[in-house]
């Protein structure tokens, strides 16, 4: 979780005692990138877009992250803003390009985080097991061209 408010990271801590789940927390986008860049498995990233340093957005830490983490362009971002509405929000990802989170959800409709989260996690759990049976059989036809 990336937020400069300690509400927006407090209901990110329910949400990840609710549902099991271990929270880094960080105050802003800087601070955030090089202890996430050193996980070498994928994360749920829950992320604002204002911070006092104008300079520095939600979006230019999950441009980092889709660039430079291992598991960059699968990763999955939930972006937060409380004074982004959709409209502005496709406009943001239009111009941005690489940074299109997995989705978007306006800070005061908080109720949709839990099943956003819960929904990536199932879908992110299909992917990684597509990607165990594609490997084994991939192993396995190689091994049987090799006899």
């Amino acid at each position: 979780m990336v937020d400069d408010r300690e509400d927006g990271r407090d209901i990110a801590a329910s949400l990840a005692d609710l549902l099991g789940l271990e929270l880094l927390q960080f105050t802003h986008p800087n601070e955030a990138l090089q202890p996430l860049l050193g996980l070498d498995r994928p994360f749920i990233l829950i992320l604002d877009h204002n911070f006092e340093d104008e300079e520095v957005q939600g979006y230019h830490l999950c441009n980092e992250l889709r660039q430079q983490h291992p598991f960059g362009l699968i990763l999955p971002i939930v972006y937060l803003s409380g004074y982004m509405d959709g409209a502005s929000f496709i406009s943001l990802m239009h111009d941005q390009l690489i940074f299109a989170p997995t989705a978007f959800i306006s800070k005061g409709d908080h109720g949709r985080l839990k099943p956003i989260v819960r929904s990536i996690l199932s879908t992110f759990d299909g992917i990684v097991e597509t990607a165990q049976r594609q490997s084994s059989t991939q192993a396995l036809s190689a091994l049987a061209e090799w006899y």
